[in-house]
């Protein structure tokens, strides 16, 4: 059991972390209580939603299950899509949550969009207990979302205002904290891969909502998790694969990351400006198909199997890269979906333009830095 003074440094050293995500989940736990109110339901629906769910997007989206016809099935699976990103969550806190004992339960109960993002990336201060830290992290964040909730659930009738769109603000509060801890590191060859990696993907998405004939949110959805599923499966099979050589090759590994990371780059460009030169039309009578999806998951994700070669030599911790090229790929999908029946044509073959020059500008920089660094 763990001493007062154990808890006090934790707690201290939490919250600061959290202050951000006070203002933010009380705007939004308020507005989700009073979404609840108008909705018919009284204030214990939200109270005991938010604090048994914690679930911020999914729980708005509960509201309009609660008023449908009974379909367990179909809330199960409406769940599983919208937390998708949850799977790669979990794997990138393997190792952050490895000797927290009894507390991990709740750890992996609690873990939202912030959550992670504060735990995965706080500097913890030296002397304070890990796993306190991230346990004070989430149940700090879980206390705002149902304060917030209740709020909107007692006084919700007294105030009505237009709720639509609000879910996607907590991925955006993800996105941004993210950034800003992203910013403090000082290299960021993963993360560049991930986002160089992305595109592909990213084109397609957008190629896919302007081609198929009714490509709507729920293939939008599933089309992101299964090319992110891949993008990140692909890399870690690579990794293992290039460890079992990655002593031999040690001495060239500037050289093996320079060519994988220039000739997947130099593909990507040549692929772009191809597209972009010779536009190919596509039919909207197409219909979107689970062959579909399956072939243009592996075949986006091709490429990060040999990147997870470079990442063995490159020793990368393959666990966060993978996690993080799984997110960033999901997130970059969902995206370009959305896009894809405004702007498809402008940006789909740009941005995987876009991808190639990161890609060889990241093998040049490692080649760089090793040679004259």
């Amino acid at each position: 059991m763990a001493g007062n003074s154990t808890l006090k440094k934790a707690f201290y050293a939490a919250f600061p972390h959290t202050i951000p995500i006070l203002a933010g989940f009380l705007f939004l736990g308020i507005a989700y209580g009073i979404y609840m109110n108008i909705s018919g339901f009284s204030p214990i629906y939200p109270i005991i939603m938010s604090a048994t769910i914690f679930a911020g997007s999914v729980e708005f989206v509960a509201v309009g299950l609660l008023l449908a016809a009974f379909d367990p099935l179909r809330a199960l699976l409406l769940t599983l899509v919208i937390n998708a990103r949850h799977l790669f969550y979990g794997i990138s806190m393997l190792d952050r949550y490895k000797g927290t004992g009894r507390k991990k339960i709740y750890l992996i109960f609690g873990m939202c969009d912030e959550s992670f993002s504060i735990n995965y990336t706080a500097d913890i201060p030296v002397g304070v207990d890990k796993g306190w830290f991230m346990f004070f992290v989430t149940l700090l964040n879980q206390i705002y979302w149902v304060m917030g909730a209740t709020l909107g659930g007692v006084f919700g009738s007294f105030i009505t205002f237009d709720t639509k769109g609000l879910e996607f603000v907590m991925t955006a509060l993800f996105v941004v904290i993210f950034l800003e801890q992203w910013l403090k590191e000082k290299k960021h060859y993963s993360s560049l891969i991930a986002l160089g990696l992305s595109m592909d993907a990213f084109a397609v998405s957008i190629s896919n909502g302007m081609c198929y004939r009714g490509f709507g949110r729920k293939q939008a959805v599933a089309a992101a998790f299964s090319f992110g599923l891949f993008q990140m499966l692909m890399p870690i099979i690579g990794y293992l694969a290039g460890r079992t050589f990655s002593d031999a090759i040690s001495a060239a590994d500037h050289w093996i990351a320079l060519l994988l990371l220039g000739f997947i780059g130099g593909k990507m460009v040549f692929d772009g400006v191809r597209e972009l030169r010779h536009p190919e039309g596509c039919s909207p009578d197409h219909l979107f198909t689970f062959k579909v999806l399956a072939v243009q998951a592996v075949a986006t994700s091709i490429d990060a199997l040999a990147v997870g070669v470079g990442f063995a030599v490159m020793q990368v911790n393959i666990v966060t890269a993978a996690a993080f090229i799984g997110v960033v790929t999901f997130l970059c999908c969902i995206v370009g979906s959305m896009l894809g029946r405004q702007f498809g044509l402008l940006l789909g073959s740009r941005a995987q333009v876009l991808g190639g020059v990161i890609l060889v500008g990241i093998g040049l920089k490692i080649f760089v830095e090793h040679m004259f660094g």
